[in-house]
């Protein structure tokens, strides 16, 4: 029988990494039943409790390495695993699981990445290195493609793809509703999703901006804020400071949510204003107009295959400008909610593209 094991950002509660790998299980079970699915998370229990999958803890050697030599197919991602803009440590890990997978003789494919930046050379090198020696090479945008090329990176050749949460199926809407009620929010109140969060390198007044905007936004609309924590570990913390600054009552989704449910919620959503990656991943899916605010590549990457404009940078960004960009999109939301169903298809089925690769490659 054969078997993957995948190598991502897994077991840090972070939902979209989590709706990742909720996809990717769920899009293999439905392709291959019998294929055997292995992850290296940093929560093997709860990983292989909430995907019914094998796990094993990726910080240990010996668990790490056991892994590896009972695979058929390492994938490597998805996500945006291969940056040094958070750690510059981060792609050392996983280009070393790579590498210790093609010195075991394992086959490897990158797996729906997101890449960059990248500013290291040493993470240049390593990059080049590992995914050279790969079977295969997805990517879930342009710009991934591009500086791959621009690297050296041009065998196996970077096919563009998209990010696997668009293959996530969402929660029936009853489930979505019961969460709402229980956060205190009326089945019959317009809602403004709040996804943000903390970013070393957005100076305090442009957060103390978004709020205001999101003050704004609200009273003019008529809307009641929903905050969206997408990784609550970073995002909670400032959704409780914000949520007691709001004119508004504010509602705060719980931190448990599996992915599933959480773009369900997302899809009662009348406007959702964004920084997180997944949480405008999630409203494009559902159809939900949508402000993006530029603050990493990747948002900037997904927007434009929206047909969105991005706001930013975030260091020169005003209320204003945010405020005008939501109503703008509220007083078009029938034909941008066109637009995004639209787009968030064509996106869904690039992104089966991963999946199918991977298959041919454990074959």
């Amino acid at each position: 029988m054969k078997r993957i094991l995948l190598s991502g950002y897994y077991g840090f509660g972070n939902l979209g990494d989590e709706a990742i790998l909720e996809a990717t299980v769920h899009s293999f079970r439905q392709a291959q039943p019998d294929l055997e699915i292995a992850v290296l998370s940093a929560q093997p229990q709860a990983t292989a409790q909430a995907y019914g999958v094998h796990a094993a803890h990726r910080a240990r050697p010996g668990s790490v390495l056991r892994e590896l030599r009972r695979c058929n197919l390492l994938l490597s991602g998805g996500g945006g695993l291969i940056q040094d803009s958070t750690s510059a440590n981060s792609a050392v890990y996983y280009l070393g699981i790579m590498r210790l997978a093609q010195l075991l003789g394992r086959k490897t494919m990158v797996f729906a990445q997101g890449l960059g930046p990248v500013r290291l050379s040493r993470n240049v090198r390593l990059t080049r290195s590992a995914f050279r020696r790969a079977q295969a090479i997805t990517v879930r945008d342009e710009a991934s493609a591009e500086w791959l090329c621009s690297i050296g990176v041009t065998h196996p050749e970077p096919q563009v793809a998209a990010d696997l949460a668009f293959l996530l199926k969402p929660a029936p809407p009853e489930e979505a509703n019961e969460v709402l009620a229980q956060a205190g929010v009326r089945a019959d109140e317009g809602l403004l999703g709040i996804s943000v969060r903390p970013w070393h390198e957005a100076p305090f007044h442009s957060l103390y901006e978004i709020r205001s905007a999101a003050n704004d936004i609200c009273r003019q609309l008529g809307l009641r804020p929903v905050f969206v924590p997408m990784h609550p570990a970073q995002d909670l913390p400032l959704a409780q400071t914000w949520a007691h600054a709001l004119a508004a009552k504010a509602a705060i989704l719980p931190a448990d949510l599996r992915p599933s449910l959480a773009l369900a919620v997302v899809a009662r959503m009348s406007l959702l204003i964004g920084m997180r990656l997944h949480g405008l991943i999630f409203a494009a899916m559902a159809g939900v107009p949508l402000v993006g605010l530029s603050y990493d590549p990747k948002v900037d990457a997904l927007l434009a295959e929206l047909e969105e404009q991005p706001l930013g940078p975030l260091d020169r960004i005003s209320a204003d400008q945010i405020a005008a960009a939501a109503l703008a999109a509220w007083q078009d939301r029938d034909e941008r909610r066109q637009r995004l169903r639209s787009h968030a298809a064509a996106l869904r089925e690039r992104a089966g593209v991963s999946i199918s690769g991977a298959l041919a490659c454990v074959d």
